[in-house]
């Protein structure tokens, strides 16, 4: 009687769901990203990261309340978020590291 072995269904059971798994990690993070600058207040309702990288200005949309202080130099966890306005803004997920001061 031929078939498969219990063993034999069973890895290829752990492979499908190695590769499901796989799979969502890749999509559910494909726009989050690390964002590294300087913080500083736009105004009292808001913040904004000029990038060390693409020397650009995101402002900061720090739903989850994240604590953060204008003039810091931080590693930030999140999601760049295009805008109809040209502007560009991040999602902020986390802290990653505050590297302290930012230099004038």
């Amino acid at each position: 009687m031929g078939g498969y072995h219990t063993s034999t269904g069973i890895a290829i059971g752990a492979g499908a769901a190695a590769g499901v798994g796989i799979a969502y990690l890749v999509l559910h993070n494909h726009n989050r990203g690390k964002i590294v600058g300087c913080l500083q207040s736009a105004n009292d309702a808001s913040e904004t990261l000029r990038d060390d990288n693409r020397r650009e200005t995101y402002t900061l949309i720090n739903s989850e309340s994240v604590p953060l202080k204008a003039g810091e130099r931080v590693a930030l966890r999140g999601k760049r978020i295009p805008q109809s306005s040209g502007g560009h803004a991040f999602e902020v997920h986390g802290l990653i590291k505050d590297y302290g001061q930012c230099e004038p």
